[in-house]
C-alpha cells in the first residue's frame, strides 16, 4: 500500500520464500556449502526457526505454503531423484511422498485455492507438462501436451495460468480446471490420455521490429599457421645444498600454444643455455631440444661439461576418469667428467620411452587416486659399449573433502629402477644417481637416471639400482605437505647405501597457459631432516623453479 520496503534478514544466505497465509512469517531455504535446510523466518523480527536441515546429499528445494498454513509442498532429491513431497506444517503429521512416473523429473509445485490439488511440472520421457494432483487420493493428472513444454502453474479460483514454450519463445496460456476430466493415474505404462484442457492465449511474446543490418566488413580470412609471436620473459633457477643457479630466459609462442619456444640460459652452480621448441599442431607433439650445460664439482660428483640434442614425440588422452600420456624418442650428448685434473670424454647416443597413467573416482566426499609410470633407456656409448635403463613406479591417494570444508590427503608411492650393459674395459655404462635438481635446461631424454631430489646434494648415492618409498599427508587444505622417503641403492659389487629423511615441501605443478603466455613449470619449496645415510641429522632448506614448454 505504501511502497515501503524492508530488509529483514541480513548476511543469511535465504531465498525462495513463500509466505504463510497470516502474513507473519515465511518458510524459505538456505544453502550452505551445498547442504539444504529449511528456514521460517518471522516477518516482524526477522527471527529464525530451522525447521529441517537434512544431511548432504538430500537437497530441499521451492518450498510451497499450502492456503490453510498446514502443509507445505516441496521439492527433494535424494537417492538419485527428484521427489514431490508434503510435509506438516505447524503442527503433528507424516511426511507423504506424491506418485510420480519413473525417473521423472519435477519441479514449480503450486497449490489450488482450496487446497485440494497441487499442480506441478514433471518431466518424463523427454517432455515436460503440467500435472495435477489430487491429495485425498494421492493420484496424478497429466493436463496438458504441448509441442515444447508447459510449466510455471499459476492455479486461480477458477483458471490455471501457465508458461508454455513455442518455437518464437514463451506464451501465457489460460485455461478452465472445473471440467478437467477424470482423475488418471501417472502409471506411464499405459498410452498418455488426451489433454483434458483447452487452452486460450492470453498473451505472447511480442513480434520484433523489423531492422535492416548493413553489410560487415570482415578481412579476408587467413590460414591460422602458426599464430601471432607472443613473448613472455622468464625467471627461474632455485638452491639447495650444493648452492644456487641462477635462470633466466625467454619465452615465444602463440595464443593457443601450437607452437612454443624457450631460450634459457642459467649462471652459479649449473652454468649453460638452451633452446627448447614444440609444435602442437598435429595430434602427437613434436619437441626438439638443443642445450649446453656445465655443473661445478661437489664433494660428491665432479665437475662435468655436456653439450647434445634429443628429439622427441609425444601424445596425451585423456576421459573423465583418467588421463594417459606417451613419449619416445632420441637423443645425443658430449659428456665431460673433469676429476683429478683427468679428463673422460664419452659420446652418449640414446633411444628412450616413457609413459604415465592417471586414474581417479570420487565419491561423495572421498577421491581415490592412482598413477603408474614406466620409463626406458637404450644407448650406446663411444668408446665403445652399451647400456639400458629401466625405471617405473606408482602412486595411491586418497583423500577426504567435507561439503565446504578443505581436503586432507594421504599419499603412498614406491619405486624402483636397474640399470645394466658397460664399456669395453668392463666399466658400467650408466647407473641412477640420487640429489640435485634437473634444472631447466635438462631435457627429459637424459632425467631417468638422474633422481631429483632439491633436497639433497647431486650424487648423494649412486648405484646400478634403486628401491624407492614415500608417504606424505596434507591436512585440511594446507599448502604444506608432510613427506617421509626412503631410498636403497644397490652397486654391482654386492654392497647397498641408504637414506631416509622426513620434511615439509610446498609443491606447486601448472600446465601451460597459452593465453597468459606461461609455460607449463613447476615450484618446490621445503625443508628436510635427513634420518639416516650420508649426511645424517642435518637440515636442509631448497628452493627450485622450473620451465618446460
Amino acid at each position: 500500500e505504501t511502497g515501503e520496503l524492508k530488509r529483514l534478514t541480513e548476511g543469511t544466505g535465504l531465498r525462495d520464500a513463500d509466505p504463510l497465509p497470516d502474513g507473519g512469517a515465511a518458510v524459505a531455504l538456505r544453502y550452505r556449502w551445498g547442504k539444504s535446510e529449511l528456514v521460517k523466518v518471522s516477518f516482524a523480527d526477522g527471527k529464525e526457526e530451522i525447521l529441517e536441515a537434512p544431511a548432504f546429499p538430500v537437497v530441499l528445494a521451492q518450498p510451497r505454503v499450502s492456503p490453510d498454513g498446514r502443509q507445505l509442498a516441496l521439492v527433494v532429491h535424494r537417492d538419485d531423484f527428484w521427489r514431490l513431497e508434503l510435509r506438516p506444517l505447524g503442527g503433528e503429521g507424516e511426511k507423504r511422498l506424491l506418485e510420480l512416473p519413473p525417473r521423472a523429473l519435477v519441479l514449480d509445485p503450486a497449490w489450488s485455492a482450496d487446497g485440494r490439488h497441487l499442480y506441478a511440472t514433471v518431466g518424463s520421457e523427454g517432455r515436460l507438462e503440467l500435472y495435477r494432483f489430487e491429495l485425498a487420493t494421492g493420484q496424478a493428472e497429466r493436463l496438458t501436451r504441448e509441442p515444447g513444454a508447459a510449466f510455471g502453474a499459476a492455479p486461480g479460483a477458477q483458471a490455471l495460468y501457465y508458461l508454455a514454450l513455442e518455437w518464437d519463445g514463451l506464451d501465457i496460456r489460460k485455461a478452465g480446471v472445473d471440467g478437467a476430466g477424470p482423475i488418471e493415474s501417472a502409471d506411464q505404462t499405459r498410452p498418455l490420455p488426451e489433454s483434458p484442457l483447452t487452452p486460450t492465449l492470453i498473451a505472447r511474446k511480442p513480434e520484433a521490429a523489423a531492422v535492416k543490418l548493413e553489410a560487415a566488413s570482415l578481412p579476408a580470412d587467413a590460414p591460422y599457421g602458426g599464430g601471432a609471436l607472443e613473448l613472455l620473459p622468464l625467471i627461474g633457477g632455485g638452491g639447495g645444498p650444493d648452492g644456487g643457479t641462477f635462470e633466466l630466459g625467454l619465452r615465444a609462442g602463440d595464443p593457443v600454444g601450437r607452437r612454443e619456444a624457450l631460450v634459457l640460459a642459467s649462471a652459479g652452480e649449473q652454468r649453460g643455455a638452451a633452446l627448447q621448441l614444440r609444435w602442437r599442431g598435429w595430434p602427437w607433439r613434436l619437441g626438439a631440444d638443443l642445450f649446453g650445460l656445465e655443473e661445478k664439482a661437489t664433494a660428491r660428483r665432479a665437475e662435468s661439461e655436456r653439450q647434445g640434442v634429443a628429439l622427441s614425440l609425444s601424445r596425451q588422452w585423456e576421459s573423465r576418469a583418467s588421463t594417459r600420456r606417451a613419449e619416445f624418442g632420441a637423443a645425443w650428448q658430449s659428456f665431460d667428467a673433469i676429476a683429478a685434473s683427468r679428463s673422460e670424454e664419452k659420446d652418449d647416443l640414446r633411444i628412450y620411452g616413457r609413459g604415465r597413467l592417471d586414474w581417479r573416482q570420487d565419491r561423495g566426499q572421498w577421491r581415490f587416486a592412482a598413477r603408474g609410470q614406466l620409463a626406458g633407456v637404450y644407448g650406446e656409448l663411444d668408446p665403445g659399449g652399451e647400456f639400458h635403463l629401466l625405471s617405473g613406479g606408482g602412486r595411491a591417494e586418497i583423500s577426504h573433502e567435507p561439503y565446504g570444508g578443505q581436503p586432507s590427503i594421504l599419499g603412498l608411492e614406491l619405486g624402483a629402477g636397474e640399470s645394466g650393459g658397460g664399456d669395453e674395459e668392463g666399466a658400467p655404462g650408466a647407473g641412477f644417481a640420487l640429489g640435485g635438481r634437473h634444472g631447466s635446461l635438462l631435457p627429459v631424454a637424459f632425467q631417468t637416471e638422474k633422481l631429483e631430489s632439491p633436497s639433497l646434494p647431486a650424487n648423494l648415492l649412486a648405484g646400478d639400482g634403486f628401491q624407492r618409498a614415500r608417504a606424505d599427508l596434507e591436512l585440511l587444505g594446507w599448502p604444506l605437505r608432510f613427506f617421509g622417503e626412503k631410498y636403497r641403492f644397490d652397486r654391482q659389487a654386492g654392497d647397498r647405501e641408504e637414506v631416509s629423511f622426513w620434511g615439509l615441501e610446498l609443491e606447486l605443478e601448472w600446465p601451460a597457459q597459452p593465453f597468459l603466455r606461461v609455460p607449463a613449470g613447476s615450484l618446490r619449496a621445503g625443508a628436510v631432516e635427513i634420518l639416516e645415510g650420508p649426511l645424517e641429522d642435518e637440515i636442509e632448506l631448497y628452493l627450485s623453479v622450473t620451465w618446460r614448454p
